[in-house]
């Protein structure tokens, strides 16, 4: 008697949809540009990518207003109805919380001004209260015995521009911008910004910085230099506010 053994090869398909994955980008590198890569959902594209890496050849792509750069087609095409674009850009206008890349800190702050006048800072200050908080339609921030600081990172594949709009009334409070680079080097013409001027009671000023290519982080300061627990509360620097372009 005789037997033939048979062995059946299986062969596993892996089906992937476009729900299950999303597009990212490496840093550009030393040729200018940049691969484009699928990323996807954990548990989801078990046994391997979706679809090869893609290279992108220019890190400077940039699309104007109305358009938008699509990562599937790697195109620039016209915004859904409903929907639009700054040209490449971002805008912070709501703030019923704190965005997504922000930071805030704080720290206790002793100024000559304080020590002169008696108004020594309790060691015990609870500088959260002093931070920047959002408050819906700004973020505003008191001097108050800390310095606080709001700060953002962005990365230009071109020179932009930084807008914001914001309302500085009280000159006991020292409002300070700036602007550093990934070497932590300050922006030229730095002290053309560095001073935000003060805004008349109600009212609120525009302020715009130039930013170079590549990595800027913006910092946002205020420091109360006349505050003490028994003198009223300084009026809050707000930001309403912050377009980049």
């Amino acid at each position: 008697m005789h037997f033939e053994c048979f062995v059946f090869v299986i062969g596993f398909f892996f089906l992937f949809f476009q729900k299950d994955y999303h597009y990212e980008f490496t840093e550009c590198d030393s040729s200018g540009g940049r691969w484009r890569v699928s990323v996807p959902k954990p548990l989801t594209c078990v046994g391997g990518a979706p679809n090869p890496p893609t290279r992108v050849n220019d890190c400077r792509i940039s699309c104007d207003a109305g358009t938008y750069f699509n990562r599937t087609t790697l195109e620039c095409l016209s915004c859904p109805p409903g929907t639009y674009s700054l040209g490449g850009g971002i805008k912070f206008d709501t703030w019923e919380h704190l965005p997504l890349g922000f930071h805030v800190s704080v720290e206790s702050f002793e100024s000559n001004f304080r020590l002169l006048h008696n108004f020594a800072t309790d060691s015990g200050v609870n500088c959260s209260e002093y931070g920047w908080k959002p408050k819906k339609s700004f973020i505003s921030s008191h001097g108050g015995p800390c310095a606080a600081t709001l700060s953002y990172s962005v990365e230009l594949v071109k020179p932009g521009v930084l807008s914001y709009y914001y309302q500085y009334t009280d000159p006991s409070i020292l409002f300070n911008f700036e602007a550093q680079n990934d070497q932590c080097q300050s922006i030229e013409d730095v002290e053309k910004y560095k001073w935000p001027r003060l805004t008349e009671e109600a009212k609120w000023r525009t302020s715009t910085v130039q930013l170079k290519a590549g990595l800027n982080v913006l910092y946002w300061k205020t420091v109360g230099m006349g505050f003490s627990d028994k003198m009223k509360k300084s009026k809050p620097v707000r930001i309403k506010k912050i377009e980049i372009s």
